[in-house]
């Protein structure tokens, strides 16, 4: 029998240091009342993007129970691992890992539906040219290379949604797939309009008259129907950042510091309450190809390098912004132990191949030049921030004060005690967390997003997962369990908080 491998030995953690850092993580959980959390948040046009919700915030119903719940079942199920002498097993592993996507895609759909207005808000939203865009163009859209080929003009026509304008094809391209497939299937959407009219009391003609709100297009009750669905699995599809999530903990560290990683970053408060939107899928591809990235550097396989280079063309795809990973990935690249600078040039061809066959393939037989779409859109992104008037000097400290808020207090407490710990800072995990910072800063100079970052940035939340689950890994036995179950509390309870004080999204 092979013999499993053995965990690393815990470093001086003081018990009363776990202790501390566990009832400052009880302490979070204040945040959960809705009137505390609006007092945290910069309320107030142009500093603040959200809308109260009308009428007060949403009365806390099952589906918050259920989502209260869940959170620290996935704790808890993971905690155990903590306790364990050994470190658990790939089979283990992989069969947490897919409880774990099951209870997240439960989780998600939780917080989503605490909105009473909901199947009505889905449909609004998806289809809104305002909050999302994309469906709207989609459903004209007549072929899939013209998606590619027309991106130059469509960036720089201001009737096109703005969300449009800013982003790559990806998008655009998922809502049309989605929508073909629902128009593939009439019976289904049939049953549904059934279903809606039997609980909801609304028709596919009632959803398509309320979807008018939200944009000038003529757009079918089919579609309106498609539309609620798919709103729904929008946002559910981010639960898979527990994949990633667990690959680099695993990679940085090991599997149990991945396993730990994993739940933490499916409560990222930014995940569950943007329903529905894209950008929780944008975090788990580009979480993915930091991955490959990563477990290329470790392991030195050439098709490791050559996948990490696809998974930044798939990832360029669905946003431009994503292309600042580039800092975090360089800090994972430095120096570690054995330097072996051919190797990695070596492995830098290979990435740089995977991502040139994939824009080279689109550049010559559909017209898709990657720099030339960047730079159509970066030139859109910087014409709205000029036509919404968002003082600069204003979102130095909002930007990156907001995406703290939605980013949680539990999990960034713990990523930043992790630096003042003795014994806890490692090679990789210690690069990874100051490229994260250094893009943060980037960010934030740079001034092309003023607000909404809580969703934009979301893509690098996750990443504050990985030290946090460092610390609480390391601390001692029974502490680590409670403390890890009290962190995920908090950052559930803070987004359903969230979610019901604000209208998280713009329908119209």
């Amino acid at each position: 029998m092979k013999k499993r491998k053995p965990v690393n030995p815990p470093p001086q953690v003081s018990r009363a240091a776990g202790i501390g850092l566990t009832v400052v993580a009880v302490a979070l959980t204040a945040l959960v009342g809705a009137g505390v959390c609006s007092g945290v948040l910069p309320n107030g046009a142009p500093e603040w993007f959200w809308r109260w919700r009308a009428g007060g915030a949403l009365p806390w119903g099952a589906a918050a129970s259920v989502a209260l719940l869940v959170g620290p079942l996935m704790a808890l199920l993971v905690g155990d691992r903590l306790r364990a002498a050994e470190e658990p097993r790939r089979q283990n592993c992989a069969v947490l890992l897919a409880g774990l996507v099951v209870l997240g895609l439960v989780l998600t759909v939780s917080v989503g539906l605490q909105d009473p207005l909901y199947p009505a808000t889905a449909g609004l939203t998806v289809l809104s040219d305002l909050a999302i865009g994309y469906y709207t163009v989609a459903a004209r859209l007549p072929s899939v290379g013209q998606a590619f080929a027309e991106h130059v003009s469509r960036a720089g026509n201001p009737a096109v949604p703005d969300r449009v304008r800013t982003h790559p094809p990806g998008p655009v391209l998922l809502m049309r797939a989605l929508r073909e497939m629902g128009l593939a299937f009439p019976k289904s959407l049939d049953y549904l309009e059934k279903y809606l009219e039997r609980t909801y009391g609304a028709d596919g003609e009632t959803l398509a008259r309320l979807a008018r709100m939200g944009t000038a297009q003529t757009l079918s009750p089919l579609d309106a129907l498609i539309a609620v669905p798919l709103g729904m699995l929008l946002t559910a599809l981010s639960a898979l950042i527990v994949l990633p999530a667990y690959g680099l903990g695993a990679v940085l560290g090991d599997r149990r510091l991945g396993l730990v990683a994993a739940v933490l970053a499916v409560t990222v408060p930014s995940l569950l309450c943007f329903a529905p939107g894209i950008d929780g899928i944008g975090a788990v591809l580009g979480l993915t190809a930091l991955y490959l990235w990563a477990a290329a550097l470790w392991r030195g396989d050439w098709w490791l390098y050559l996948l990490a280079g696809l998974g930044a063309a798939v990832t360029l795809l669905w946003s431009f912004g994503y292309a600042v990973l580039i800092v975090p990935a360089v800090a994972l690249a430095l120096p570690r132990g054995e330097w072996r600078p051919v190797r990695l040039a070596q492995g830098l061809v290979f990435a740089t191949a995977g991502l040139a066959v994939i824009y080279g393939v689109l550049d010559a037989g559909l017209g898709y030049s990657l720099p030339a779409a960047m730079s159509a859109s970066l030139a859109a992104q910087k014409e709205i921030m000029v036509r919404e008037h968002r003082p600069y000097l204003s979102w130095l400290w909002l930007n990156p004060y907001s995406w703290a808020v939605f980013a949680g207090p539990g999990l960034l407490l713990m990523a930043i005690a992790s630096w003042f710990v003795k014994g806890l800072r490692t090679g990789g995990l210690e690069r990874l967390a100051q490229g994260v910072a250094v893009t943060l800063v980037l960010l934030t100079l740079a001034g092309t997003t003023r607000g909404e970052v809580e969703r934009i940035w979301v893509f690098l939340m996750p990443i504050a997962a990985l030290p946090a689950a460092w610390l609480l890994e390391r601390m001692p036995k029974p502490v680590a369990l409670w403390a890890t179950t009290l962190v995920v509390l908090s950052q559930v309870g803070l987004a359903l908080a969230l979610h019901a004080t604000f209208d998280l999204v713009k329908p119209y």
